[in-house]
């Protein structure tokens, strides 16, 4: 058992399952083993539940021939992007999209004919920005406000610290220990003519289901990642620039016609 890939990936994995999107019902046990810096069987079950990201470690995993899908490098490629998705071939990754994802059961023929068409002819490098932008919106070029809003709260976002913010909890039975918000300058997604990273703003995220410890050794200047407005992890120089490579490559294939 990895046992700092399983806490990799809770950090990531925790924000989308507090709101019902991705995984079983087990917000609490994840908030409580994050909280403890622990990580067990249980764990491992609860994060092997999750029903798209599982079966993407799985096949990182068995492309670099490693045997722990929950790797601590098997884990940050799937969502931050590192040199293991280089060995994903597309055949691989187009029969993983029809028999363990459904794909053709899931989108109307002619989008998944265009998964196809697109697959064969651009680079793709399959981790968890590349299948929002590319996937799970279904290769559509229509873009409203709210879908825009959505792809670039499922996305891994990722911005430089400006300063950390105390705040008066307004539930004193609240679970949340810390009340820190993190200000940060961060690149919203935008569309006009091309989906792209737009200018730097200043936004707000939430700390909630982070350990103590590492908000703590959060400062000004620090890089963090974050998904659906939640704290995910500090990060280091090049998983900064490996997350902003990436998130462009997905970027490029999506305006790929």
């Amino acid at each position: 058992m990895d046992k700092q890939g399983l806490i990799l990936c809770s950090k990531y994995a925790i924000s989308p399952n507090s709101l019902g999107y991705c995984g079983p019902d087990e917000n609490e046990s994840l908030s409580q083993h994050l909280e403890e810096n622990l990580v067990d069987k249980e764990v491992n079950h609860i994060l092997s539940e999750f029903e798209t990201m599982y079966p993407y470690l799985q096949l990182i995993a068995k492309e670099n021939r490693i045997r722990d899908p929950f790797n601590q490098k098997v884990v940050e490629a799937y969502w931050l992007g590192n040199f293991l998705l280089n060995n994903v071939h597309k055949s691989d990754y187009l029969s993983f999209l029809q028999e363990k994802l459904s794909m053709e059961k899931k989108v109307i023929k002619k989008d998944f004919q265009k998964i196809k068409e697109k697959l064969s002819r651009y680079p793709f490098l399959p981790q968890h920005t590349f299948h929002v932008f590319n996937i799970f919106k279904k290769m559509s070029k229509d873009i409203s406000l709210q879908t825009l809003a959505a792809m670039d709260e499922c996305r891994i976002g990722y911005g430089k610290i400006i300063k950390k913010l105390k705040i008066k909890s307004q539930n004193d039975n609240s679970k949340f220990k810390n009340n820190i918000i993190l200000s940060i300058n961060t690149q919203p997604l935008k569309f006009g003519d091309l989906l792209q990273l737009g200018d730097v703003v200043k936004r707000e995220i939430k700390t909630d289901f982070e350990n103590n410890r590492l908000i703590d050794e959060l400062k000004s200047g620090d890089w963090v990642s974050f998904h659906w407005g939640q704290v995910c992890d500090k990060l280091t120089e090049i998983q900064v620039k490996n997350l902003n490579y990436y998130t462009q490559q997905a970027i490029n294939f999506f305006n790929q016609e």
